[in-house]
């Protein structure tokens, strides 16, 4: 048994993951690709556009701490590389999201100018509805 008074923390044993937790560091801006792609999927419903844009830097973000663990794969903690998998597949989804907002957000605004009476056709089946 360790003795605990010895002012050294107790050591971490043989650990079943195959990694050292001591001396492994995080995965810089990990954490922010998850917010950002988490967040590129709430934004995909304002036109696309800013879902496009935080899902795209989360992507760019991801990529780059999986490229930093693949040239050095033990000097990171494995949870972390996981997260960054998590978002790399996030930021996808809400690539694929907001390219389908931007796009519906186009054909709209295209037949909007080809037919302008569909705008007025709109607000008089939204009155209804809520009338």
């Amino acid at each position: 048994m360790e003795n605990m008074n010895s002012g050294n923390p107790p050591s971490w044993g043989n650990n079943p993951y195959g990694y050292n937790m001591r001396n492994s560091s995080p995965l810089p801006n990990v954490t922010t690709a998850l917010v950002l792609a988490i967040l590129s999927i709430f934004l995909c419903c304002c036109y696309g556009v800013p879902g496009l844009i935080t899902s795209i830097v989360a992507l760019f973000l991801a990529n780059n701490a999986l490229k930093l663990n693949r040239q050095n794969p033990e000097e990171y903690r494995r949870n972390d590389v996981s997260n960054a998998g998590v978002a790399r597949i996030i930021a996808i989804i809400g690539i694929v999201l907001s390219s389908l907002g931007t796009l519906y957000f186009i054909v709209y605004v295209i037949l909007l100018i080809i037919n302008p009476d569909l705008a007025a056709r709109n607000n008089d089946a939204l009155k209804d509805i809520f009338d």
